[in-house]
């Protein structure tokens, strides 16, 4: 439980971080962060997605563009 708790709340700060970058660099957002176990989160007012997928850790970009 330690282990999922520090993932989300790393995530997280994460997710406070990607707002204040994408306010101020980007039009458009098109991030998702896979991490370590499922877990989706999508927040409505930064409309980005943080997606934890089972023992898979890296960044991608998807096929799909979340316009802010």
């Amino acid at each position: 439980m330690t282990s999922i708790l520090a993932v989300t709340t790393t995530s997280f700060n994460k997710g406070v971080e990607y707002k204040r970058y994408c306010d101020q660099n980007l039009s458009t957002i098109k991030i998702v962060e896979v991490w370590t176990y499922y877990y989706i989160v999508y927040v409505i007012h930064i409309k980005y997605y943080i997606v934890y997928t089972y023992n898979i850790s890296y960044i991608y970009e998807p096929e799909y563009i979340i316009h802010k």
